[in-house]
């Protein structure tokens, strides 16, 4: 069972819902709905990520070390670089980059690097 839908199912055992939940934890409705669908990037990240799974956890009377451990060596950002290329479609859960007018190289490509992301593209 996923961390979310063991959430969720302790939840409903608990006799709480979203709403009692997220009055208990100060955690908003809309990331405790997503969290149970085991989409972390409405929490702004890991470290907020792992909060928000120990504080539901924890209202809902569940062990939160195996979930933030499975969180961990699941979810967790590796900060390993990725190759992007042209044409070949790359999933992600969520990317946060904001770009500064960089001059272009002599070859003409430009490249601008954000958060161990490297984002390389062509001059038009």
């Amino acid at each position: 069972m996923s961390i979310g839908a063991t959430l969720a199912a302790a939840r409903r055992r608990a006799g709480m819902s979203v709403s009692d939940l997220s009055q208990s934890t100060r955690v908003r409705e809309p990331i405790i709905r997503a969290v149970e669908h085991d989409d972390y990037a409405a929490c702004g990240g890991d470290f907020y990520a792992r909060g928000h799974i120990r504080a539901i956890a924890r209202a809902v009377g569940e062990d939160p070390a195996p979930l933030i451990d499975e969180f961990d060596s699941t979810w967790r950002s590796t900060g390993r670089t990725v190759q992007l290329r042209p044409g070949v479609p790359v999933h992600v859960r969520y990317v946060l980059i904001w770009f500064t007018k960089l001059p272009p190289d002599n070859a003409g490509t430009y490249q601008a690097s954000v958060y161990k992301i490297t984002v390389e593209g062509r001059a038009r």
